[in-house]
């Protein structure tokens, strides 16, 4: 049995099992999953229970489950070398990458050290990350004002304005319900899209080491065959998209 394993935390997201909708070459069938005990955990278990016994392409996972309010204790406890998978909320999700950091040495090209990362759109709109989360400066800085980690604004009434803005349109939140109506999902592929283009371009800078520009209409850097090389990465064999 192959020693490199998937150890899935708190998954609290369908997205925990797509990775796991087939068996890989080298891949342990052996998965440790460490979670609250709940119904994020059972829906998870659920779905791998149906991806094993399905009739075509049945797959052969081998749950080793660790629930309770502990799970992060049992996560520290892993031997290095897993594959770690978080999905599902944000809140909570950097504490679970800290713990499974911990769990022993990493892989140097992995786990790579950053310490700012600015993104400044053509109108003067900046979105900072703090990778040291050391100073409550604005992470939100456009042509009327500043937001603060701790929500504190230049804006005058900020908080107030906020509330007198109307509700947003009803969204379909229950995935399945959406495929069976045929209705657009309220986390579709524009909104996942421009929200993993944000991480992904601070993640190639951060590959880069230099600043870089983006072509939002093009989805390719400016004159950079360097970044660019991280967007249009070769596809593993026979897999390919022809456009």
């Amino acid at each position: 049995m192959p020693d490199t394993h998937l150890v899935v935390v708190d998954p609290g997201h369908f997205h925990a099992t797509l990775v796991q909708q087939e068996i890989y070459p080298g891949l342990s069938p052996l998965v440790r999953v460490h979670a609250p005990l709940g119904p994020d955990l059972i829906d998870y278990l659920n779905r791998i229970t149906r991806y094993n016994r399905r009739s075509r392409a049945a797959t052969d996972w081998r749950l080793d489950v660790h629930a309770g309010p502990d799970f992060l204790d049992w996560m520290r406890d892993e031997p290095p070398g897993g594959v770690a998978i978080f999905s599902g909320r944000n809140r909570g999700k950097i504490e679970r990458i800290i713990a499974a950091l911990e769990t022993g040495p990493q892989d140097r090209d992995a786990v790579l050290p950053w310490k700012r990362i600015s993104i400044r759109y053509a109108d003067g709109c900046e979105i900072v990350l703090d990778g040291e989360n050391k100073d409550d400066s604005p992470f939100l800085t456009g042509p009327k004002g500043t937001l603060t980690k701790s929500l504190e604004s230049s804006i005058p009434d900020l908080i107030d304005r906020i509330k007198d803005l109307p509700d947003p349109a009803p969204q379909v939140t229950d995935f399945v319900q959406a495929v069976k109506t045929r209705q657009k999902f309220a986390l579709n592929e524009i909104n996942g899209h421009r929200s993993c283009t944000l991480i992904n371009l601070a993640k190639i800078a951060v590959q880069t080491g230099r600043p870089l520009r983006f072509d939002s209409k093009t989805q390719r850097f400016v004159d950079d065959a360097g970044a660019n090389a991280y967007v249009e990465q070769p596809m593993r064999a026979p897999w390919k998209i022809t456009v």
